[in-house]
Formats: structure tokens, sequence, C-alpha cells
């Protein structure tokens, strides 16, 4: 959340379908497209703050209801028999992956919603089942058949299968009519991104938990964080919740002698605050914007956030848990235009910038840090060191092991070398990004064996190669056929020499092998 309340310039990702390993985590990071677009003759963009986003957000959810529907068609009974009771602003329909229908309906205000459950909501007599206040409810056929209802004409369902998520091959086929990489970007953004409806119901779901867990604890909140609300979110991603204790002065009243216990599970130890050992979406953010402070020939992106932080005024304090200073500009109106959007590469090159940059990054010397946007010394030998934002004694990366961080290096090494083939215009059956996501076995296993761009093809033999002698790298002219073949004979070599250690020529086809076998992919 941080890094859209930070950024709050229309944030967008370079491109995301969730399918691919690690290149799609690396894409997954925000980028501002408006940015990308935006002319210096254009007029300025208003921003609108993250806070007043998120208000607006938990607004709509408080006015909305979600109902099971029989179809697509129950629209007009539906409308028609809400809307005696309330008015009602919008109706979105979708289904759920059992292809079941449902649909959002927003009213105009919060008392419509109290209205229309108050004269509308019963119960079931034949169901032994507990009943709860909820905002999802199912809209049952009517018990005198006699009784139509209908809406005017002119109302219609907002949105139709509004979270359809889009065919991998017909996608596919879309990306590969693009005339350029930086459109294939956009497109595949626009076409996988989580939309308007998929953010309500995010919404939705938090205010269902709010409401459950209101009558344990008191003064609480549920919000989404992360991807469902700082743009980088795609159709289908998972929901991060967050529940925060809200205390007001009054509450906190030190002459108010009965004081309410404390979450025992944190007071216990049960809970940890650290992830895996791999990399996580969060530090991968920071990298992105860490990149887009880069100044280069062209300009920068993004300031640092000392800039911010300079430029914070009284209204912007804001002191978190254990005195972490969350104090940045926050209106970004008010951040002169000089502060960002300098660069004019597209799409394609600064994502060709962005992997070239990690891939030459001396990540075993120097930190990332936004704060200064420049390269720091790191303070230990951890592998991988990005500095917090808000706590900057922290390092948001310290999970990640060295395995990892070597794989980080590779992957972004990897990524440039196919990108800058797409610079020579030449388009074939997976140019441009299709190279870094496409997961068909016959186009996967050639990225796989690939070592380097496509001068540096390796024989699947040479892996396995047991002497130190030079071995010729040339252009591979094999069949899929053949590489099917030469993929067998390096499954029985496996078998064979399983109990046998095997040498390989340098380190970095090691490290090649030791990805394939770790992926299952061979």
């Amino acid at each position: 959340m941080f890094c859209f309340e930070l950024f709050n310039l229309k944030m967008t990702v370079f491109f995301q379908t969730g399918k691919f390993s690690f290149i799609r985590k690396c894409l997954n990071a925000p980028i501002c497209n408006s940015i990308f677009l935006r002319n210096y003759s254009d007029p300025v963009k208003k921003f609108k703050s993250f806070s007043d986003v998120i208000a607006e957000r938990k607004a709509e959810a408080r006015r909305s209801l979600v109902v099971q529907v029989n179809s697509d068609t129950s629209f007009n009974e539906l409308y028609g028999y809400c809307s005696k009771y309330a008015s009602i602003k919008d109706i979105h329909h979708y289904r759920n992956s059992e292809k079941e229908h449902f649909m959002l309906i927003e009213f105009e205000t919060e008392d419509n919603v109290k209205e229309v459950l108050k004269a509308c909501s019963s119960h079931q007599k034949d169901v032994d089942v507990m009943a709860i206040e909820s905002p999802f409810l199912w809209f049952r056929a009517a018990v005198n058949k006699k009784e139509k209802y209908s809406c005017p004409s002119t109302k219609k369902l907002t949105i139709k299968d509004g979270i359809e998520p889009v065919d991998d091959d017909v996608l596919y086929d879309e990306l590969l009519n693009c005339e350029t990489v930086t459109q294939q970007i956009q497109h595949l953004y626009e076409r996988t991104k989580l939309n308007d409806l998929g953010v309500r119901l995010r919404f939705m779901v938090a205010r269902q938990f709010e409401l459950i867990f209101k009558s344990l604890y008191a003064n609480v909140e549920v919000q989404p964080f992360g991807s469902s609300v700082n743009g980088c979110g795609r159709m289908g991603c998972d929901l991060d919740l967050v529940l925060s204790n809200v205390v007001t002065e009054e509450m906190s009243d030190p002459r108010r002698r009965l004081v309410y216990q404390e979450n025992w599970a944190s007071a216990a130890g049960l809970t940890s605050p650290h992830p895996g050992r791999w990399i996580t979406n969060f530090p991968l953010t920071l990298m992105v914007l860490f990149f887009l402070q880069q100044k280069r020939k062209t300009g920068f992106v993004l300031p640092p956030l000392k800039v911010l932080v300079d430029r914070a005024g009284k209204e912007d304090i804001r002191i978190a848990e254990e005195n972490i200073n969350c104090t940045f500009l926050r209106d970004l109106n008010k951040l002169p235009q000089e502060e960002y959007g300098q660069c004019s590469e597209d799409l394609h090159t600064l994502l060709l910038q962005f992997f070239e940059f990690y891939a030459q990054f001396d990540f075993q010397e120097h930190a990332i840090s936004i704060n200064r946007g420049v390269p720091i010394r790191k303070p230990n030998a951890l592998p991988l060191y990005i500095v917090n934002p808000l706590d900057q004694a922290m390092n948001v990366s310290r999970n990640v092991s060295y395995e990892e961080c070597e794989r980080l290096r590779l992957e972004v090494r990897n990524a440039a070398w196919i990108l800058e083939e797409g610079l020579e215009g030449k388009k074939g059956d997976d140019w441009g990004v299709l190279r870094l996501i496409e997961r068909k076995d016959s186009r996967g296993l050639k990225q796989l064996l690939r070592v380097g761009n496509s001068h540096r093809l390796v024989s699947v033999k040479d892996l396995f190669r047991e002497d130190d002698e030079d071995v010729p790298v040339a252009k591979s002219k094999k069949t899929d056929e053949e590489m099917d073949k030469n993929v067998k004979e390096m499954s029985r070599v496996n078998v064979e020499k399983k109990e046998q250690k095997i040498k390989f020529k340098n380190s970095q086809i090691a490290s090649e092998v030791f990805r394939i076998r770790r992926n299952k992919i061979v």
C-alpha cells in the first residue's frame, strides 16, 4: 500500500499473467503508465491521494450487496424487487469458478442497504444452520408466481461476466498480432489487470470480515492491501487483508480504568513476521521503484523518497506503531512537474533497461534504497539488502537466500538477452514478451536450454561433459524432434549416473542445470 500512496501516478505494471515463475514476478511490479504516455504539452493530471481512494472503495462496499441469482436474466426481477425499497445506483454481474451467477448491487446510500435488509432479508426455517448478518445473500424464487417485478428499459447491467479471465490462447494471438513490444506490454496489462468489479468484490470481502470481527474485537477495521489496491493486481490474484486496531483519543482516555485485553497470538509469539527464503512482491516492487529513480540520458521517472519527505507539510504527519515515522508528501498535486516523469523511453526500452540494470548490479557490495535513490553500501553480508523505506534499519529481503539471489541475477540476465533480440524487429511465433511468458512445452524447453541469446545455444550433451575441454558454441539448427530426442538422452544419462557426481564445464552451466532440475521441466 505504501508504494501506491507514495507514487499515486496511476500505477500500472510492465505486464502480468500470473502463471510464469520468477520473470512474471519481476514484471508484476508497478510502473507509472501515465508518465510513459504523457507528453509535455498534455494538461497536468489531477492526482487522487491513496487515502481518498481507499475511503471511496470502503464507502462503495458499505452501500453494496452481493446476491447470488439464477442467471444474468434475473437482472430485471432483482432490480424491480429491490428498487421498491431503495434507490439503486448500479448492478454488476459476474460468475465464479463454478459458473454460479452473482450480482453486486450498489445502492445510493448506506441507509438504502439497511432498508433493503430490513424489509427483504429472511432466514430459512428448513435448514439447520446458523445464519449471520452479511452483505452476501441469494435471491430465491417468488412464492406468489403472479407477482412480477420489472425494471425500466433504460436500466441495464453495468457489466456482464465482469471477472471472466481472458483465454490464454486468445491472449497469445492478440499479443502475437501487436506491432511493437511496447504495445504487447500495454495490451497484456489491460487484458489481465484487476478491474473495477474485481476491486469492489475484494472490499466486499473485507467488509464481511469486518462485520464478523467487530463482534469479537473492539474498534477494528479490515481492508485489502498489496496488489488488490496498489495497481499491481491481476484477475484471479489472491487477496491480502489487514486487521487494524482503530483507537481514537476518546477511546484511549487515561481516566477510563477498565481496559480491553490484547490479540493473544502475537503476545504468545505464535505469529512470525518473516516469510520464506524466496523474494516476494514487496521487495520486487521496491526494486522497480529504485530503477525508475535512476537518472539516464532522457531523465528519470520517479524522485527519491527524500524529496517527498522534505516537501511534507503538517497535514502529512503520520506516526505509526513503534514510533515509525510515515511522514511524506501525500498530495502529489503539490509536487512540481520537473520532479518526476522526465524519462521519454517506451515500455520496451524501459523493461530491457530494468533487466540490464539488475543484471549488472553489485548485490554483494551495495544495498537498494528508494529513500536516497542511489545504491548504498550494505551494512552486513546478507545476500540481498533492500532497505525498508519506512524503517530504514530493516532489510525487507533478509529472508532471501544466497541461491535465490543468484537465481535473481541469472533470470534478469536471461530476460535482458531475450528482450534485446526484440530490438532487431524480428517477429516469429514467440516474439517480444511472449518469449518471457510462454509456457508451452515446445517453446519453453527451447528457452530453458538457451544459455544467452540466439547465438549462445549449447548441445544438451555438453551439459554433462566430464572433461574441461573447450567446446565450440554454435547456433543450433535442430528440429523439435531432435531436441526431444536429446532431452530423452539427457534423462537416460541422469538415471545411469545418478550415483555419480556430475561435473560441469563451469558454474554458469551448473546453475542452468540446477534450475532445470528444480523446476522439474526435464
